[in-house]
């Protein structure tokens, strides 16, 4: 629920005169909306006056049109949550609540007009390919998360404030999940769904033959989109200084929300939005245990949600005293046609205090490199990663030197605690040390420009799987030889010449 400084009501209720509207001052209603679970409740209300919208911005959140004010005659005001509650006069839904002017305990509230919202959303078609199914902002994003990073992260990048509410499975009986999306009825708009869920809790303004209007303001201001429509159920509802909230998790997902804007976002039941499945597998001492959630196909989204998911996945699951060995299996698309694959096997990582947001961190760079590449457009499809304890840990190797001996090449170093550690490299070619003769590399993140092409910057991403890549310059021809240790690199420069 957006907010505005009560002031200006007065000072605008002084200034301008009343349009022609068909609701004037003083004529009483209802706001229906939920407070607790899903029983709907009726907050009293009287139209104060209408006026025209151009006179005042709400932080740039609502339309040019002629709005109403109305006042609460109740002991509730109208808090973040309420926003797209209908205003019922005489039976018949009038308008939207879409803000409130704080102070006065959030007594008073912005309408916009049903007509003028729908007027706004007639020529707005479900521009998306989604398909049929049959499953039985506002200021505060609601995650499902008690991990101070997943919480930070995701008001960081999306730029709201967070609620942490716990996981909703256990909170919806059998008759919780027939209720059907109706004027008043809370509803998550929702980015992430599943086993983690980030979404924007709001009201139902209404539903029209499956034609679902919501919220009276932008949830994200995307025009176009992709969301999952979902009921939701009210925990509580806190008040506090700030005028207050409601705390909310989702439900089941009735359908999807198809455009999304100042006005409010407008969805259809039945439909099922496209998504991105991301399936996280923990092989943990011969227990097996999954993560499966969708994040909906928008490489925007996905970037700015998928690293804080991620963590929540290893954040629940992962043997943290273990080091572990990451694969990780994305599924694209290549400038809008053919489904290709990149496959990265055994990243290992050493067991340490933040691993997860090393992990996540460095998968998240994976994906966003495939995705801002400068070759072709890459919408992603799907990830698969798997997480697997390592049963003999690895040791780190502290650099020391290269010799070269022959056909063979041993790189020499400090194991912790152990003393000398060595890693023997033998190859078929006749080695000369000479300079620029021989180089070994620690793999690390290609540049764009050193590809050529696509082809290249995806061979180059997968070396991030060795340990090391040797480079033989022999008779003006170059061999690579891509190598897997025993040993985790420390004190190693991206490149040594030798």
């Amino acid at each position: 629920m957006k907010k505005i400084n009560i002031i200006w009501i007065f000072l605008f209720l002084f200034i301008f005169n009343v349009f022609s509207f068909e609701y004037k001052s003083g004529q009483k209603g209802i706001v229906r909306t939920v407070f607790t679970g899903n029983e709907f409740y009726d907050i009293k209300v009287e139209i104060v006056n209408t006026f025209h919208s151009s006179t005042i911005e709400f932080e740039n959140t609502s339309p040019s049109c002629e709005i109403i004010i109305i006042k609460s005659l109740d002991e509730h005001g109208f808090v973040a949550g309420c926003s797209g509650s209908p205003l019922i006069i005489d039976e018949k839904i009038v308008g939207a609540v879409s803000h409130a002017f704080s102070g006065n305990k959030n007594k008073l509230a912005v309408v916009l007009p049903i007509e003028y919202i729908k007027e706004k959303l007639k020529t707005v078609s479900l521009e998306f390919p989604a398909i049929g199914f049959n499953f039985s902002p506002q200021e505060k994003i609601y995650i499902d998360s008690y991990s101070e990073y997943v919480l930070k992260n995701i008001k960081k990048n999306i730029g709201l404030n967070t609620v942490s509410v716990p996981n909703s499975s256990f909170l919806f009986s059998k008759n919780d999940e027939k209720t059907e999306l109706s004027g008043g009825s809370p509803v998550m708009i929702s980015i992430v769904s599943g086993d983690m869920n980030i979404g924007v809790l709001g009201t139902v303004t209404e539903n029209s033959e499956n034609r679902v209007f919501a919220l009276g303001h932008r949830a994200f201001g995307k025009g176009p989109v992709n969301y999952f429509l979902q009921n939701a159920y009210i925990i509580d509802t806190i008040y506090d200084e700030k005028g207050g909230y409601k705390i909310g998790v989702n439900g089941n997902i009735k359908g999807m929300i198809y455009y999304d804007s100042n006005f409010g976002v407008v969805g259809e039941v039945g439909k099922f939005p496209l998504i991105i499945p991301l399936n996280v597998e923990f092989y943990n001492n011969n227990i097996n245990q999954s993560f499966l959630c969708h994040i909906v196909k928008n490489n925007d989204i996905l970037l700015k949600t998928f690293d804080s998911v991620l963590y929540q996945a290893l954040d629940r699951n992962i043997e943290k005293k273990y080091d572990v060995r990451v694969s990780v299996n994305i599924g694209f698309e290549e400038s809008g046609f053919y489904l290709k694959k990149l496959n990265i096997e055994n990243i290992f990582f050493k067991a340490e205090n933040d691993m997860e947001a090393v992990i996540s961190s460095k998968i998240m760079n994976i994906i966003r490199l495939l995705i801002e590449n400068p070759f072709i457009d890459v919408n992603i499809a799907k990830i698969n990663i798997k997480v697997e304890n390592i049963k003999n840990p690895r040791k780190k190797l502290y650099f020391r030197d290269v010799d070269i001996n022959s056909k063979n090449i041993t790189v020499s170093g400090i194991v912790k605690g152990e003393g000398e550690g060595k890693i023997i490299i033998k190859t078929d070619v006749n080695l000369k040390n000479g300079k620029n003769d021989l180089s070994l590399l620690k793999p690390v993140f290609p540049l764009y420009s050193e590809c050529v092409d696509f082809k290249e910057f995806l061979n180059k991403m997968k070396d991030i799987e060795y340990d090391l890549i040797l480079k033989i310059r022999n008779n003006d021809n170059v061999i690579v030889e891509k190598l897997k240790t025993d040993y985790f690199m420390e004190d190693f420069e991206n490149e040594y010449i030798f």
